[in-house]
Formats: C-alpha cells, structure tokens, sequence
C-alpha cells in the first residue's frame, strides 16, 4: 500500500514540475516575454495605433538623444 502512495505522489509531483516548466517557458521566460513585447508592436505598427506604440514604451527611454516625446513625433508624421 505504501509503495502505490509513494508512486502516486512521485509521479504527481513529476507532473506539477513538468507543468511548471512549460509554464515557465512558454509565459515567463525572459524570451516568451520579449517574443510577446515583439508581436505587440507589431501588431500596433501595422494597426498604426500610434497610443498603443507609445504604450510600450519606457518613460525614461533615453537613445542617443532619441526620447519618447521624439518618437511620437517621428510617429505622428508617419
């Protein structure tokens, strides 16, 4: 009896870690984030919704001289 518990949990845990791995990848890995920030802006420029472009973008995003106020500029032009 005690050998049938012990491998019912084993393999239950066995599940719930597999699980939490393909969770992890498939949602909150650095790449499955980045992959999602990727295709939401992609999804914005060709929707040419200017407020949701600007959306992803940091507050404090600072290149090269190139701000946000800057983007929205160059976007609003496009």
């Amino acid at each position: 009896m005690n050998r049938k518990l012990l491998i019912a949990v084993g393999g239950a845990a066995t599940l719930i870690l597999i699980a939490a791995i393909i969770a992890y990848q498939t949602w909150f890995s650095p790449r499955a984030r980045i992959k999602t920030g990727v295709e939401r802006a992609a999804a914005a420029f060709l929707a040419r919704d200017r407020a949701a472009i600007l959306g992803l973008i940091s507050d404090d995003f600072d290149q090269d001289g190139i701000d946000k106020g800057k983007v929205d500029q160059a976007l609003s032009g496009f």
